[in-house]
């Protein structure tokens, strides 16, 4: 009788030529349903058997299954199985491995760091897609950075000093984004403190077309980069849309202006993300201070949008700053563009900066869905 052999998954911490190294990441996490930090861990420890014990039919599946995502793994026979006891026979059961064991015959210096479901059907290892990211979950660490960053937030707000401190920081992020969307839509645009009434400013010269015409051709460079993903060109028609929308209408000025405090937003979304995941965290003590920073930001722009609504010699204040003029972002915003009360914008501003962190939360959350789907619009190869 001719022995059964069973094969193992040997990755190698090797990807294919071509492949982008975070995109193949993103894709094993979601064929593995396992965070992209697992990932990376077999990509520090490789040679790492991912699977063993699987008939030769289910090992080849396996293996293609893996390679579409862009990694190179291989096939290796194990020991044969061996032939089942004598029904009959009282002799004593031959002890098996010991979880401590490898199993089979695997060499001792590689480990199973990862077993997906041993069920893997043609089906499911047709293709990555069929087999959807996990969902994922806030560790301890997560829950400790949390609630240290929210502590200490609300004892630096309550301290005048180092509220000021840690507000311009603030500052220069919100003017680094009124820069960045100047440049984007044409005018040259320098970030600076404001020594003469307080905060910072932002200098705009005259809008320079050709500053349009590179982002037109950047985009040019994407569709011919991208031009065998249907997906990925669906998704730059949208944005090139957006962008000629804007960019040659007034709403480019409201985002120009609004964009200031928007950053501020998406920053602190970062910070609150990293909190959350520990994301390319170095040392532990990142993650309650990623925590602190994300808190803060929030509840500066909570409180500030909260100011502007109910306190009217507040909004007074606020019109008469930068030497009067209505020179302020939500006064430019409310009277020049939209033509409604300065409140109205604000109550938008406030409602932005209560979903901000259940959006991010969210992300967290989905991540590995989230990340199938970027690495399918990020990769060249057709879709």
């Amino acid at each position: 009788m001719q022995d059964k052999f069973l094969y193992r998954i040997i990755f190698e911490g090797q990807i294919k030529a071509g492949q982008d190294f975070n995109q193949v990441k993103a894709r094993l996490a979601s064929l593995f349903k396992v965070d992209i930090r697992a990932i990376e861990k077999i990509f520090r420890e490789a040679p790492t058997i991912i699977q063993h014990q699987l008939e030769e039919e289910k090992a080849r599946k396996y293996k293609e299954a893996v390679e579409r995502t862009g990694a190179l793994c291989r096939i290796e026979k194990e020991i044969p199985s061996p032939p089942p006891p004598p029904a009959a026979s009282p002799a004593a059961p031959v002890p098996g491995p010991s979880p401590s064991s490898p199993p089979g015959n695997m060499p001792r210096s590689q480990s199973t760091l990862y077993s997906p479901p041993t069920t893997v059907s043609a089906p499911a290892a047709e293709t990555v897609k069929d087999i959807p990211g996990g969902l994922q979950q806030l560790d301890r660490k997560a829950w400790e950075s949390l609630g240290i960053g929210l502590v200490t937030a609300i004892v630096i707000l309550f301290v005048p000093f180092l509220s000021f401190v840690f507000r311009y920081l603030i500052t220069l992020v919100h003017e680094i984004g009124h820069a960045f969307w100047g440049w984007l839509f044409g005018y040259p645009s320098i970030p600076a403190f404001d020594f003469t009434y307080g905060g910072g400013i932002t200098m705009h010269q005259d809008r320079r077309m050709i500053i349009v015409i590179i982002v037109y051709a950047l985009f040019a460079w994407l569709f011919y980069l991208y031009r065998k993903n249907h997906l990925s060109l669906v998704v730059l028609l949208v944005i090139v849309a957006l962008y000629t929308i804007s960019a040659f209408t007034s709403f480019h000025s409201i985002l120009i202006l609004f964009m200031g405090h928007g950053t501020e937003l998406i920053f602190g979304a970062i910070f609150f993300y990293r909190a959350l995941s520990g994301s390319s965290i170095i040392i532990d003590a990142e993650r309650p201070l990623y925590g602190f920073l994300g808190f803060f930001v929030f509840f500066s722009d909570i409180g500030f949008a909260h100011r502007l609504i109910t306190s009217t010699s507040f909004r007074a204040e606020y019109e008469a700053a930068k030497g009067g003029g209505h020179w302020m972002d939500f006064s430019r915003i409310a009277e020049e563009y939209l033509k409604v009360k300065l409140s109205t914008v604000a109550v938008f501003f406030l409602f932005l900066c209560l979903i901000t962190p259940l959006l991010t939360f969210l992300f967290f959350r989905y991540k590995n869905k989230l990340f199938y789907f970027f690495s399918r619009v990020l990769t060249t190869e057709p879709d």
